[in-house]
């Protein structure tokens, strides 16, 4: 476009010497010089031929008059002739000129909003190149520059043979979450753009820092030899970011997790150098916080079973390939049994036996809870229905309910529709939910139970003693039943404490009005102790196992000894 300028301005120069105003053709005026030439040609052609002629053939006076008047007249006659030809002829030349002027113009003034469309589309590339490679938050170079910038890292170790190794790190701040909840998500980009510009001026030289997500930086140290020089370049870094970030008067200590992958041990292309960081970066968050950890092969191993296990979950899910057990709540004065515990039970075709503690938190984990819920929920239901029409309706049941539905009451509607459908009374279904499911939102949690509890269903405070074991939190809750955890009732004999313990708890809950359930019971001491204590109902294997529903109807009519 540079050559097109130049070649353009070489010509409209030439035009515009041309059209100024001291060369400017004049049809008219020409016209009437070329004319004026010819007759003044003419007019001694005339008179010098005339008296040529005289000079030679002597002089007639009318003959010489009648020469001389044709003579003038054909001058005259061809010099209007001349005049209005070469006058039309430089008219229309002058047309053409005035035309190139104009188009010259118009083509000036074209070139001029050509040449600032052209700056303005430069301008906009720059910006489309900034959005593109850049975070416009922290100026940082984003995932796609990193790339780039890898990739050239990689070509240049293998161009030069190099035998030096760079580390790829993730590096994830811990407290963004808190500062966003307590200060509000203005601060949180505040801290961001504070962890981004000590980034940039602690990493410098080769290095390479760029910003891969919300709270999520990637760190590139060249030329290192082994772990150890990482670890000490890493822990200079955090002696710089960890410090007190304060904010209206309020100090937060921020801690950093860091997951590390080195090329070429770990990967060699950019996609699994990042890949591997992040999954070193997310076994060190399930562990602890402010931890550094480097990739192996053992974690993509985990990784891969993980995988796996969910999809194997989904294919159960979709396939409706769990199954319900029950265990039976017995009343430990009358020694009968008068409920069960609805407890799902996954039989793989390939692994057999899936504990639930296996694939119920990776559930939750995922968001497939839900799913998995609304199925035991219809499932032990219908079950409920089933043994209501055969006789067992004093047989209560037991379901659990998980920590993601408790903080959400959109369940609440669809839980009354299938109960109403079966017809079947909410006071014969128990919802058994743990301290940490309602710990985290105790709120949320508080109004959801109530809500549940006014509509008939009965409440059970499952696991009771491995968590806060708080009765400030049962008598907020609005509970109906305690349950305590088997590890509380296995320990009962260890030490003469425990059993004073044991009582104590079970003494408290009754005095708030309370049942109590002792879950775990193994052998008939520990069965004759809770009942000599006043323990209301019992479960465990003293008395049975979850069983499939047809065997455990079986117990129904039996008394235990």
């Amino acid at each position: 476009m540079r050559g097109i300028n130049k070649i353009y301005k070489i010509d409209a120069k030439n035009i515009q010497d041309y059209l100024d105003s001291s060369n400017k053709i004049d049809p008219k005026m020409q016209s009437f010089k070329v004319a004026l030439v010819y007759a003044i040609v003419g007019v001694i052609w005339i008179i010098t031929s005339d008296n040529l002629a005289i000079q030679l053939a002597g002089r007639d006076n009318l003959y010489e008059q009648i020469q001389t008047y044709k003579g003038w007249g054909f001058v005259l006659l061809t010099t209007l002739v001349i005049y209005i030809s070469i006058r039309n002829s430089l008219m229309l030349f002058d047309k053409a000129i005035n035309e190139i002027y104009q188009n010259y113009d118009e083509l000036n003034k074209s070139h001029e909003t050509l040449l600032e469309l052209e700056r303005e589309i430069e301008r906009q590339l720059q910006e489309l190149h900034i959005l593109a490679y850049y975070d416009t938050f922290t100026k940082l170079p984003n995932k796609l520059m990193l790339e780039k910038e890898i990739i050239n890292l990689i070509n240049n170790y293998k161009s030069e043979s190099s035998a030096d190794k760079f580390a790829f790190i993730c590096l994830a701040i811990d407290n963004l979450e808190d500062i966003n909840d307590i200060l509000g998500h203005k601060y949180g980009d505040l801290l961001i753009k504070d962890v981004g510009d000590t980034l940039k001026d602690i990493v410098f030289d080769s290095n390479k820092v760029s910003k891969l997500k919300e709270d999520m930086f990637a760190i590139v140290l060249v030329n290192i030899k082994d772990k150890d020089e990482v670890v000490n370049k890493v822990n200079k870094i955090l002696l710089k970011l960890k410090r007190g970030w304060k904010v209206n008067n309020q100090e937060f200590h921020i801690t950093y997790n860091l997951g590390i992958s080195i090329y070429p041990i770990d990967a060699n292309n950019f996609n699994d150098l990042l890949k591997n960081s992040n999954m070193a970066l997310s076994k060190v968050k399930t562990l602890e916080k402010d931890k550094i950890s480097f990739y192996n092969k053992k974690i993509e191993e985990i990784n891969t079973v993980k995988i796996n296990l969910i999809n194997e979950i989904i294919h159960a899910i979709e396939n409706e390939l769990f199954s319900l057990y029950y265990q039976p709540i017995v009343d430990l004065k009358r020694n009968v049994v008068i409920g069960v515990e609805a407890l799902i039970r996954w039989i793989h075709p390939k692994k057999g036996f899936v504990s639930p503690m296996d694939f119920v938190p990776l559930a939750e984990s995922i968001g497939l809870i839900d799913n998995i819920e609304q199925w035991v929920f219809r499932k032990a239901l219908m079950q409920k229905k089933f043994w209501n029409e055969k006789g067992y309706k004093a047989i209560k049941i037991s379901i659990n309910l998980s920590s993601k539905r408790i903080s959400n009451d959109c369940f609440i509607d669809e839980l009354c529709s299938m109960t109403n459908s079966l017809e079947i009374d909410k006071s014969e279904i128990q919802l058994e939910v743990t301290e940490t499911s309602v710990i985290d939102n105790l709120e949320t949690s508080s109004e959801v139970l109530n809500k549940l509890r006014n509509m008939g269903f009965k409440i059970a405070l499952d696991d009771f003693g491995t968590g806060y074991s708080s009765l400030t939190y049962i008598n907020s809750l609005s509970m109906d039943v305690v349950k305590i955890d088997k590890e509380f009732i296995k320990s009962i004999f260890d030490k003469d404490k425990n059993a004073i313990i044991v009582m104590a708890v079970m003494n408290l809950i009754h005095s708030i009005d309370l049942l109590v359930v002792a879950e775990g019971i193994e052998n008939i001491e520990q069965k004759e102790f809770l009942k000599l204590n006043g323990c209301d109902m019992g479960q465990g294997y003293l008395y049975s196992k979850a069983l499939p529903a047809v065997e455990v109807e079986q117990l129904f009519n039996i008394q235990f000894e």
